[in-house]
């Protein structure tokens, strides 16, 4: 096997996430479930500068990898952040669209919490132990229905918008209405409609 990139803080705690098709490739996730190691080993010649990009990023910014893998929807991280969904993490300008997302107000307001204050308050929550599994789906399910995640939504669609010549696979929101059609009825659109909330029901 060709040794490649291997990154690793001096945190050992925390949870680890293995896949072995394709090669190896090893996640480390510390106790707040952001990754603080990365092993590649593959007998391939890969270029796996773009996965040195995943340090440092929560594992839900990572299309919930923790929850995928955990219910044994993930067998081939290689893969999994070469897919479409993951080029964005890649651009030179995606630290930006993480900084300004954290400073997020609630969509229509000019006061409130941030979307950084609003997630840890829901991490405090959720982490109480007093707190029953029903109670924390329940705060969850709020705040998916709250200001915040429409502000982010917009903001992210506008942020896709402007960096649309690096990022020529998304949908754009202009040309939304010429696949009408198509987003109801082709094979390429059809995704299955799972909830974060359902997707940890079936985990715990």
């Amino acid at each position: 096997m060709t040794p490649h990139y291997y990154v690793q803080s001096q945190q050992f705690t925390g949870y680890v996430l293995e896949t072995f098709k394709g090669g190896y490739f090893k996640l480390h996730l510390n106790n707040d479930q952001v990754v603080d190691g990365i092993t590649c080993l593959s007998p391939e010649s890969l270029s796996l500068d773009n996965f040195k990009n995943l340090y440092g990023l929560s594992a839900t910014v990572l299309n919930n990898v923790h929850l995928r893998y955990t219910a044994k929807k993930l067998d081939d991280f290689y893969s999994f952040f070469r897919s479409n969904w993951a080029l964005y993490l890649y651009l030179e300008r995606a630290d930006e669209l993480f900084a300004m997302a954290k400073e997020l107000l609630p969509k229509g307001q000019k006061n409130g919490n941030t979307l950084n204050d609003a997630l840890r308050s829901i991490a405090q929550n959720l982490y109480n132990p007093s707190y029953r599994f029903n109670t924390k789906l329940r705060i969850r399910s709020k705040f998916e229905q709250s200001p915040h995640v429409s502000a982010i939504t917009d903001y992210v669609m506008e942020w896709i918008s402007d960096n649309d010549v690096l990022l020529p696979i998304y949908l754009q929101q202009a040309h939304k209405n010429e696949c009408t059609h198509d987003l109801g009825s082709h094979p390429a659109f059809v995704k299955k409609k799972k909830s974060l909330i359902k997707m940890l029901q079936r985990i715990l």
